[in-house]
């Protein structure tokens, strides 16, 4: 059992993309390969259809090892809390979080297939398992995990921006955008290839060639995650660096603006990803203290850093964040944008937004408590 990329499967006339479960002989199974295409259809990046088919191929690899008696329709919920607690939690020694996100995904595959109708077996499904009270809830954990990886403005550039490894000018100063555009306006690592977000000739519109040009930040329409349209602010350090960039290095662009230096747009939806690990090499080989902490920051982190500088500058200028961050984010699930506000009360000591957020009996007001306590 494996798990596989399925390229050019046509869908309403266009082209897709995406990871599915192959048996053995590299023979898709039916039933998730309906399911992750689903999620292709739906606009999900295809990195997300690959952790999902990853999940449903140890699944269906764990009924295959049971002699082909056992089919995933069949499973009752003893069985799949069995599987969850059994073979995952004691074998595996999973962790409670990668317990819940497993049985998350098998819980959204058992409805799909229960929707499509696929077999009456499924109408009853549901399966819980011992340690799922033990499992902190979303803002927690994304909370904690934000303790960990926030980066001020003076440790993005500092241990980030200067580590750049690239040689050629022109490929610094392109870096240095891409990694701007996660920190400073929110980007994704597949938006900075995709969805023709960085059309040079749009963004020389937005930024026209001025004598006396005066840097100034600016809204940018990103089109992400699912297809959806968002509209990001954009900081005065990332709108003078696009300027100078495709006004000079990168006057020669027709194309997007993350390309080689030959013009030739970069199709590499990880070239974000690839880039921003690169400079967090470059940087533990100059040695750090807190070494775990720069393993667990990906490119997706200045995004989440991004959201944080997001809630601080709405609570200055006196902003709603949750209706403008929620905006500039292009989140449709509230809950993801209260992290934020609530990670920002956390940091800022605003025990009164801990108040309004209900949040009060969390561990993570008493660790602002205890913070106090010491200071």
């Amino acid at each position: 059992m494996d798990v596989a990329k399925v390229k050019n499967v046509s869908s309403g006339g266009r082209y897709l993309e995406f990871y599915c479960v192959v048996n053995n002989d590299g023979i898709p199974l039916l039933e998730p390969g309906l399911y992750l295409l689903d999620l292709a259809k739906a606009g999900n990046a295809i990195s997300t259809t690959e952790n999902y088919a990853r999940v449903l191929k140890d699944f269906f690899g764990v009924l295959d090892s049971s002699g082909g008696d056992l089919k995933y329709d069949q499973v009752t919920d003893a069985q799949m809390t069995g599987y969850l607690n059994g073979y995952r939690v004691q074998k595996l020694k999973n962790s409670p979080e990668t317990v819940n996100y497993h049985a998350t995904i098998l819980n959204e595959f058992y409805k799909k297939m229960a929707n499509l109708g696929i077999s009456d077996n499924l109408k009853n499904i549901s399966f819980t398992w011992e340690g799922l009270k033990k499992v902190k809830n979303k803002k927690e954990v994304l909370s904690t995990e934000i303790l960990q990886i926030y980066m001020d403005k003076k440790s993005f550039e500092e241990d980030v921006l200067a580590n750049i490894t690239a040689t050629s000018a022109f490929k610094r100063e392109r870096d240095e955008i891409a990694l701007k555009l996660g920190y400073y306006a929110g980007f994704r690592t597949h938006e900075l290839v995709s969805y023709d977000n960085l059309n040079v000739k749009e963004l020389r519109k937005l930024l026209p060639k001025q004598k006396d040009w005066t840097p100034k930040s600016m809204k940018l329409k990103i089109m992400g995650k699912g297809n959806k349209m968002r509209s990001a602010q954009v900081s005065v350090e990332l709108a003078e660096a696009i300027y100078n960039f495709i006004w000079n290095r990168g006057s020669h662009l027709t194309g997007s603006l993350m390309a080689a230096k030959s013009g030739k747009d970069l199709v590499d939806k990880k070239f974000g990803t690839k880039l921003f690990e690169r400079c967090v090499k470059a940087r533990i080989l100059k040695g750090v203290e807190n070494i775990d902490d720069w393993l667990a920051r990906r490119y997706h982190t200045l995004r989440k850093c991004y959201a944080t500088n997001s809630v601080t500058y709405c609570y200055k200028k006196g902003k709603d964040p949750m209706v403008f961050v929620s905006q500039w984010m292009g989140h449709t699930d509230y809950e993801m944008t209260k992290i934020y506000v609530f990670y920002y009360a956390v940091v800022m000591g605003r025990v009164d937004i801990l108040n309004t957020l209900s949040l009060k009996d969390s561990r993570y007001e008493r660790y602002n408590k205890k913070k106090k306590d010491e200071d």
